[in-house]
């Protein structure tokens, strides 16, 4: 799928998580911010998001966390997110883990990870694959 087809893929799912959460004070980012996808306010104090959409999830049983692309450190390296909101889509709807970031880069540390490999437009991107049970405690 064409990058921009894919972004507003994600696009989609950011408005879902906010439909779901219904924040009273939010700011989604825009353009080339690559920190974090959302900032809600909660009790006076900002809590960020990532939001990450996946369609083949349900099919490989892999969640897929980027760490570098174009040969520059990316995605769960670089992030500021308090939390990965991951949506596995499914043809019948979704699951939605909610994975704290230290808990992801933990994974990491310890290697739980199966596989790392490229992907995404011109295959520029690196990621870890993990299978998506290691997180079944935050669906």
């Amino acid at each position: 799928m064409p990058f921009y087809q894919d972004l507003a893929f994600g696009n989609k799912y950011e408005q879902e998580y906010l439909k779901l959460t219904q924040p009273t004070e939010f700011k989604i980012m825009t353009g080339k911010f690559k920190e974090y996808d959302i900032e809600i306010m909660q009790d006076g104090k900002p809590i960020y998001v990532e939001v990450k959409s996946d369609r083949w999830t349900h099919k490989t049983n892999n969640l897929c966390i980027e760490f570098m692309c174009n040969n520059t450190p990316s995605g769960i390296t670089t992030t500021k997110a308090d939390f990965y909101i991951y949506f596995v889509v499914k043809p019948d709807g979704y699951d939605m883990y909610k994975i704290p970031v230290e808990t992801l880069r933990e994974a990491i540390t310890n290697k739980t990870y199966h596989k790392t490999m490229r992907g995404g437009d011109g295959y520029r991107s690196q990621f870890y694959l993990f299978n998506k049970d290691v997180f079944k405690a935050y669906l």
